[in-house]
């Protein structure tokens, strides 16, 4: 512990450790720290035991996916209820091609609003009260359903699929409750990148400029640019030289030493390389001044192979 670790990461956690006043700390093998293991790989599944009423951590019951806060009773009959008109969800294309997806998916948490509001901002969003009133004059459109005062979008769940599914058009006004509750909550959020939260929304939402709705909020994130810290290398500005066109026109220079003195009190070597031929060139000087350089240069170098263009020092 009082040999320096040289590591970022390392040294912000020992930065946030401070603050405890700790006495000692006990090493638990892994083998037998069970708990932390588990909690580190648990997957959040509203039926769990572990979110008994009696713990104080009751899951948050589900409709529309990350919507509604309802009571038990009053989820069980609303969801049976959308279940059923889901199954009615269908275009008039070809049934055996479309699909509509389950209504209460496990994976999301509830947050902010229920299906009352999302009907009554979906009135309120103007593109979407210009699809529905194109549907309702029989304009054929087999990119959007309008069924149980709900828009929804027909997309290919994949990129080679060959079936639909039905996906709620989001309002406009609910874009950033959605995005916040997928990316903030902590039991189905967690702060991920931009790629796991698009795809946790884009079977069941869609809205225009999904995409970039989302990339432009995880990016604002305070806490993601804080703690997702990219453990990549950041590229350098060094580049690789353009070789010369021939020989003896770009050198490098370079000394060596101080070295144990020669009889002639030289201890110094100036060592020239052609960066061609690879042609070296060593010179053993007393001493390594701008002036002794540049005599050597001159009389060892540049009166034998001529002036190159390039000097690299």
């Amino acid at each position: 512990m009082e040999q320096p670790v040289h590591n970022a990461r390392v040294e912000r956690i020992t930065h946030l450790l401070q603050e405890y006043n700790i006495d000692q700390v006990i090493h638990i093998k892994g083998s037998e720290n069970c708990l932390p293991d588990f909690l580190s790989r648990y997957s959040p599944d509203p039926h769990d035991e572990l979110f008994e009423i009696e713990y104080g951590l009751a899951s948050k019951q589900g409709l529309l996916a990350a919507m509604t806060l309802r009571s038990h009773t009053n989820k069980n009959r609303l969801t049976s209820d959308a279940q059923t008109n889901d199954r009615d969800n269908v275009s008039e294309s070809d049934p055996d091609q479309i699909v509509s997806p389950s209504v209460s998916p496990k994976h999301f948490s509830t947050n902010y609003f229920d299906i009352s509001q999302l009907q009554a901002e979906q009135r309120n969003d103007p593109a979407i009260q210009t699809i529905v009133h194109q549907l309702s004059d029989g304009v054929p459109n087999l990119d959007f359903v309008f069924k149980d005062n709900l828009l929804y979008k027909m997309i290919k769940p994949s990129r080679h699929s060959k079936r639909k599914i039905a996906v709620v058009y989001l309002p406009l006004s609910m874009e950033p409750f959605l995005i916040r509750a997928c990316h903030d909550d902590p039991m189905i959020g967690a702060h991920f990148s931009f790629e796991r939260t698009y795809r946790k929304i884009k079977n069941l939402y869609w809205w225009p400029s999904m995409k970039s709705a989302i990339r432009r909020y995880i990016q604002s994130c305070l806490l993601c640019k804080q703690h997702n810290i990219s453990r990549l290398k950041q590229p350098g500005h060094l580049h690789s030289l353009n070789p010369p066109e021939g020989p003896f026109l770009m050198i490098g220079i370079d000394y060596c030493g101080p070295l144990k003195p020669t009889p002639r009190e030289n201890q110094y070597v100036l060592v020239i390389t052609d960066y061609f031929t690879r042609h070296i060139t060593a010179v053993a000087l007393p001493n390594c001044t701008t002036v002794t350089t540049a005599q050597a240069l001159f009389n060892d170098y540049f009166c034998k192979y001529g002036i190159p263009t390039v000097l690299l020092s």
